[in-house]
């Protein structure tokens, strides 16, 4: 399970889950002097969509301890999440993925039929439109070895200015700490007294991955087809390889 001690990409401080939210006052918003600011969990009317932050938790449904915060401006599509996610946590093959919001699904403009019409709707739908304070969404990624995400709009805030926070949006705001892996090969040969962390991991030798340092990645029989960098991402099949390496 991954600890649920993380990190602001914004400012680099130690933040736990359950205080990322009161962080971002102090941190991300800091900036803005407007006195709508100061308005907790609703949006302003009188504020257009591009003055409007939504903060957005995101976990993952089965993968326990992974946590991501994000900051996006509330004319954002669904498709800019989608295409953030797949940066973070998800991407390897360039698989489909949708959003379901109610009983609603929203996918790509190309997964779109219109020879059969199952009430679907586009990502290009921008946030404001289909979520609100407290609204919840559910993202899938390949629906072959499926990643079950949920989305939670944890807090809306209308600002002076978006841009004097974010040059772009939507934006990872924080995430949890990886976990540590220890390099199994260094570890089996008993004659070290500091076991190297592990930087890649092989699944031909052990289903649950055989850690490696990069020195056994050199000398591992297995070959570089079967390795993979260790991420911090809750993609365990087809293995997330668009590493970020910012945390």
């Amino acid at each position: 399970m991954q600890s649920k001690k993380g990190t602001c990409s914004l400012c680099e401080s130690s933040v736990d889950e359950a205080t990322m939210l009161d962080h971002l006052d102090t941190c991300f918003f800091k900036k803005e002097k407007s006195p709508s600011s100061s308005s907790s969990s609703s949006s302003s009317s009188s504020s257009s969509e591009k003055n409007q932050i939504m903060i957005i938790k995101v976990v993952p449904r089965y993968c326990k301890g992974y946590w991501l915060y994000l900051a996006a401006r509330a004319d954002n599509p669904l498709d800019a999440i989608d295409d953030l996610l797949r940066e973070v946590w998800l991407e390897c093959c360039g698989h489909l993925s949708q959003f379901k919001i109610g009983r609603v699904r929203y996918c790509n403009d190309d997964a779109l039929s219109d020879d059969y019409d199952d009430g679907s709707k586009s990502t290009m739908e921008e946030l404001h439109s289909v979520l609100h304070v407290g609204g919840i969404f559910e993202h899938e990624y390949d629906f072959g070895s499926t990643t079950y995400l949920i989305g939670r709009v944890m807090q809306i805030r209308a600002v002076r200015d978006s841009s004097s926070l974010m040059e772009e949006s939507p934006l990872l705001v924080g995430r949890n700490n990886p976990s540590k892996h220890l390099c199994k090969a260094c570890k089996g040969k008993g004659t070290m007294k500091k076991i190297p962390p592990a930087t890649q991991f092989c699944l031909e030798c052990d289903p649950k991955g055989e850690f490696l340092c990069d020195d056994c990645v050199v000398e591992h029989p297995c070959g570089e087809e079967y390795l993979h960098i260790v991420a911090n991402s809750p993609r365990e099949v087809c293995i997330f390889t668009n590493f970020y390496p910012e945390l």
